[in-house]
């Protein structure tokens, strides 16, 4: 069983921003979704004639609800470096990301 998923230092650069982000981490009660629904439609026909023919068909829906992601305490530092508006930051940041808590159903 995974408990925590740790994510190797992140660098980008390119002309405009440079941005570094360490720290980072999941774990798995935080990033798993509460509902995972498949779906799962198959179709088959045979036919034997002289020849033997057949005809498949298969399709799948997998469908995620109520996936939540929570990590902290990642460090980062952010540079844009071109621009109007140019400016530099760092410090630890706070991710959360909670599921639509209205149901679609009720739409």
């Amino acid at each position: 069983m995974v408990r925590y998923v740790p994510i190797p230092r992140i660098e980008y650069q390119d002309a405009d921003i440079d941005l570094v982000i360490e720290n980072l981490v999941f774990e798995s009660d935080n990033f798993i979704p509460s509902k995972v629904l498949i779906d799962s439609n198959s179709h088959a026909e045979f036919t034997s004639a002289y020849t033997f023919e057949s005809e498949y068909s298969n399709s799948t829906t997998v469908r995620i609800n109520e996936f939540r992601v929570r990590a902290r305490d990642i460090s980062f530092a952010f540079r844009k470096k071109t621009g109007f508006f140019q400016f530099e930051d760092k410090g630890l940041l706070d991710v959360y990301v909670f599921p639509n808590l209205i149901d679609e159903s009720d739409m």
